[in-house]
């Protein structure tokens, strides 16, 4: 059973030893977490070139994992499970009152157990506390199990996306 979400900041006084054993949601610390996120995103991307549309279409979108830090209203968070990094997800504010979340993603082996669910709800409350009053993100074409996600916490689509390239 999943403990309750921990943040970094309520672990102050916890080990990294520790903080690998617990359950839960934490900021992403490139310089201590960089190689467990790495394989998650290179099984992200794997996944993607196979069956949504592929690494092209991620690179039109923008999508990067830079160092993202809370006080740049940016954020890179991901989800230990029974002690393996199992889920990552990032955003950043793109204008005022608007967090973009530009990532979530969980291990096809650790789906449908309530992790990305748990990881959508605390980046709703990260974006309301840095004072976002809408929250957006993207999902792919023919992403039906995101959408769902992303639907059943409130989320609704405002625009469908359609591009041809003009070679």
């Amino acid at each position: 059973m999943r403990q309750q979400n921990k943040r970094n900041d309520d672990l102050s006084e916890t080990t990294i030893e520790q903080k690998r054993s617990l359950d839960g949601i934490y900021f992403f610390d490139p310089k201590e977490d960089f190689e467990d996120i790495s394989a998650l995103r290179e099984e992200m991307y794997q996944e993607l070139s196979i069956i949504r549309g592929g690494q092209a279409l991620l690179l039109e979108l923008g999508v990067q994992l830079g160092k993202f830090s809370i006080e740049e209203r940016r954020f890179g968070a991901y989800y230990r499970y029974q002690g393996c990094v199992v889920g990552f997800a990032s955003g950043y504010m793109v204008r005022k009152g608007v967090l973009m979340m530009v990532e979530l993603f969980v291990s096809a082996a650790f789906r449908r157990i309530g992790i990305a669910g748990e990881m959508l709800e605390w980046i709703l409350n990260l974006a309301r506390s840095f004072e976002a009053t809408t929250l957006e993100t993207t999902v792919l074409p023919g992403d039906a199990a995101s959408k769902s996600l992303m639907e059943s916490y409130g989320l609704k689509a405002r625009a469908i996306v359609m591009s041809v390239e003009l070679g």
